[in-house]
């Protein structure tokens, strides 16, 4: 720690505090998904604490036992609790890939000179992340017809796949 400047730790624990903050709210837009009456007051405690254990203990300590454990304590049944649980999932490999994607559209990395893939074949993989992406965001914007929060479901993925496909061979 002596080796590293004021300025590299407290730019280290800033990321570390926004990862924490970002990584809270996952579980309150479970909380709308799912429509449980946790309060958020309660809610971000929780995912904090079991965000901290995920990161030094493993996701099957953190992510789910611990999540499972505190949630079904406040009354959540186990179907409430892994949809909030997944949705954290999803949502949270789904900003790896905006932000990988972004990086290597923008060229903000360099690939070392030994890997096979150049900065081209980064930047499709960039731009295929991306459309990834955009294309789970758009089938995921249909309301859930049981509670009218946002859901992923079936039909929406088969209607955004068809309309791609009716604009791509159109054009």
């Amino acid at each position: 720690m002596r080796n590293y400047s004021a300025q590299t730790l407290l730019l280290a624990g800033v990321a570390a505090a926004g990862s924490y903050v970002v990584y809270c709210f996952f579980d309150v837009l479970g909380k709308r998904y799912t429509g449980h009456d946790i309060p958020v007051r309660q809610v971000l405690p929780i995912t904090f604490v079991c965000y901290a254990f995920n990161l030094n203990l493993s996701a099957w300590v953190g992510g789910i036992a611990l999540r499972y454990r505190l949630y079904s304590r406040l009354g959540l049944r186990p179907s409430q609790i892994t949809r909030v649980f997944t949705l954290s999932l999803l949502t949270n490999w789904l900003g790896y890939m905006w932000l990988a994607g972004l990086i290597f559209v923008l060229g903000g990395i360099t690939p070392p000179s030994g890997w096979e893939i150049g900065m081209g074949a980064l930047r499709v993989l960039g731009a295929a992340l991306l459309l990834a992406c955009l294309c789970t965001s758009a089938c995921a914007a249909t309301p859930s017809a049981a509670n009218g929060a946002f859901a992923v479901t079936t039909s929406a993925c088969r209607r955004c796949a068809w309309h791609w496909c009716r604009w791509y061979w159109a054009r």
